[in-house]
């Protein structure tokens, strides 16, 4: 009975075509889905990538600090030597007012080399004019006040002046006093003269101090 009806219903054990082409293509190979290419060996990922600009920033800044750091070490270092410079010509410039200021400083000049010159009188004020006379006439009036800052005593000798032309020539040269006055240190001494017979090129007075020791 169960044999007719399959004949009956046209049955098959057999695969239909549709069966087989469904066959067929079930027991062809699947070609695999293709893999993508290996990545490049080189390339970096995007962390790495990140890391080494980082550590590269990171260098140049340092980089950049050290380069700082040594300018401002050669700025100092030329200070420095600007300073010493600077020192070393005001101390030869002005030899003669270190040795009256610092006495030993006479003996460290010497070990050097360095001339000092003998101590000076200092000239506070001079003062030069014309004065009229009872006769109607002029003289030339000069006054003076002497200090001595030489850091000792000194034996003053006469002052000296000299009337001048135009050119620096003297015209005419006379002394004020003929012996030497003894100023200790810090003393003043004054000094005043007249003189009427002044040539007519004069210009200029010049007034010359000396120690006589």
């Amino acid at each position: 009975m169960i044999e007719q009806t399959a004949r009956a219903l046209n049955l098959s054990c057999e695969p239909s075509p549709c069966e087989a082409r469904l066959s067929r293509t079930a027991s062809r190979d699947v070609p695999p889905s293709p893999v993508p290419a290996a990545a490049n060996e080189n390339a970096l990922e995007p962390d790495a990538a990140t890391r080494l600009a980082a550590e590269a920033l990171a260098r140049e800044k340092a980089r950049a600090r050290r380069e700082k750091a040594r300018a401002a070490e050669r700025r100092r270092w030329l200070m420095l030597l600007v300073t010493v410079l600077a020192l070393l010509t005001g101390l030869k410039l002005f030899a003669a007012d270190v040795a009256r200021l610092l006495p030993g400083a006479s003996r460290l000049y010497q070990a050097l080399g360095v001339r000092v010159p003998p101590p000076r009188l200092d000239m506070e004020t001079l003062l030069v004019r014309w004065v009229p006379t009872p006769d109607g006439g002029r003289e030339l009036a000069i006054s003076g006040r002497i200090v001595n800052r030489t850091g000792r005593q000194v034996a003053m000798a006469p002052v000296s002046l000299d009337l001048l032309d135009p050119l620096g020539r003297s015209l005419y040269h006379w002394r004020i006093g003929k012996d030497a006055r003894v100023l200790a240190d810090g003393a003043q001494a004054r000094f005043h003269t007249r003189l009427g017979a002044v040539p007519a090129r004069v210009a200029s007075v010049r007034v010359r101090l000396k120690a006589a020791n």
